[in-house]
């Protein structure tokens, strides 16, 4: 059986206003429950719901002991309005958070086929080495980078074409390669 002190909610609210935590708990017995079945209603989680409705209390009671309510007879909706402006919050946080992806945009965007500045560098760079390899003096130097690099042979493929065993290849290939740096460096030097 509650006081007569805290009968209705205005004496509730004031007496939380002055300090009294006696007060704060008939008010957390008279009013919890029609607060979480508001909220779970309106989330359909009672997890969600009792996280957000102490949430809502805890608001509720730094207001009353920070400041008096203008009407305090309507405690209640008062209290209600918190929770579901909680209630809200948390929707839209939710919503920011849940990102929902359009997988064709996301496919456009990753194919690098579809970036045309990619793909003109690509092409111009593709260009320029096959320019370089063109003018080395060493045919098989030649004919080993493009076969491999353009071409993209196996060394299988290559060694039968340029009769070279596999263990010589990898000599061949490593001095044809500095080769083809150095005309680069010396291009660039230029």
């Amino acid at each position: 059986m509650l006081s007569r002190d805290y009968e209705t909610p205005a004496l509730t609210a004031s007496a939380i206003s002055q300090g009294d935590k006696f007060a704060e708990g008939v008010l957390y017995k008279k009013y919890f429950k029609s607060t979480l079945y508001l909220l779970e209603r309106k989330t359909g989680d009672s997890e969600l719901a009792q996280d957000l409705c102490h949430e809502a209390f805890c608001v509720l009671l730094e207001r009353l002991r920070s400041s008096p309510l203008d009407d305090p007879e309507k405690l209640l909706g008062f209290l209600h309005s918190i929770a579901i402006n909680l209630q809200i919050a948390d929707f839209r946080k939710n919503r920011r958070r849940n990102t929902v992806t359009d997988q064709t945009i996301i496919d456009v965007v990753a194919d690098p086929s579809q970036n045309l500045y990619r793909q003109l560098l690509k092409e111009r760079t593709g260009q320029a080495v096959r320019q370089v390899i063109a003018s080395m003096d060493n045919p098989r130097d030649k004919k080993l980078l493009y076969g491999f690099y353009i071409q993209e042979k196996e060394k299988a493929e290559i060694c039968d074409e340029l009769q070279l065993s596999l263990r010589h290849f990898d000599k061949v290939l490593y001095r044809a390669k500095q080769r083809f740096r150095d005309l680069v460096t010396a291009g660039q030097s230029k």
